[in-house]
């Protein structure tokens, strides 16, 4: 009797597995060859320790002879850290994700070009410095936008113990403090890169003490988003 409710059990997994959706997420429009690519998968089905493997299709998007890119084990959803081949020139390369255990494709990309790169290191604008209470969010923009916004890679870092979270669109070149904590003084570097080298910027984010809202009337405070711009 426990073999066959093993059987069945087994039957049902198997059978909720292929029947899981399996998507492939959003992947930059511009790679440049021999650099990183995140590649972001959902696999909506039971939980298991499985090998999701990044396939890339040829320049034109066909998965007749796909290349590994990149490996990542994991229990579930998850982001694949890619490479691009150093060799890669075209303007139709897609990616798609195979789980082996399953022998199953997640769903391809849209297409991905690799060719007519900025022929020069990236250009930032400056940032003014900042200021936000503490456990409060605010954006922070530059003077001007990046150039050649669809090929570059952002991010940003703060120094002595920041707690919060950073976030920088490339396209608007804008930096999203979240959560700022805790109180104190931080040097925050944007940096930039792309397929010739990168490019950084500082400015100083100042966490101030958020008082709480005084009076017994019942109401609360709420946390402003604050867009801040450099003075020209």
């Amino acid at each position: 009797m426990r073999k066959i409710q093993l059987i069945i059990a087994l039957a049902i997994c198997f059978s909720t597995d292929l029947e899981a959706q399996f998507l492939v997420g959003k992947v930059p429009a511009n790679v440049c060859p021999g650099s990183r690519v995140d590649v972001p998968y959902e696999f909506k089905g039971v939980a298991s320790d499985m090998a999701y493997t990044a396939e890339l299709s040829s320049s034109t998007g066909s998965f007749a002879s796909p290349v590994t890119i990149g490996t990542l084990y994991s229990f579930a959803s998850g982001t694949i850290q890619a490479t691009m081949p150093a060799t890669a020139s075209g303007s139709g390369y897609r990616i798609r994700v195979y789980c082996r255990r399953l022998n199953r494709y997640s769903t391809e990309s849209t297409p991905i070009n690799t060719s007519n790169a900025p022929g020069s290191i990236p250009s930032i604008g400056d940032y003014g410095n900042a200021s936000v209470g503490s456990g409060g969010n605010v954006k922070v923009a530059p003077l001007t936008s990046p150039a050649n916004a669809s090929w570059l890679r952002m991010s940003a870092s703060a120094n002595n113990g920041f707690q919060g979270q950073l976030h920088v669109d490339p396209m608007t070149g804008i930096v999203s403090v979240i959560n700022a904590k805790p109180q104190g003084t931080y040097q925050l570097k944007v940096t930039a890169v792309n397929c010739k080298g990168s490019a950084s910027k500082t400015f100083t984010l100042t966490v101030t003490i958020r008082h709480a809202a005084r009076g017994n009337s019942g109401r609360r405070s709420h946390l402003v988003t604050l867009l801040l711009f450099p003075a020209r």
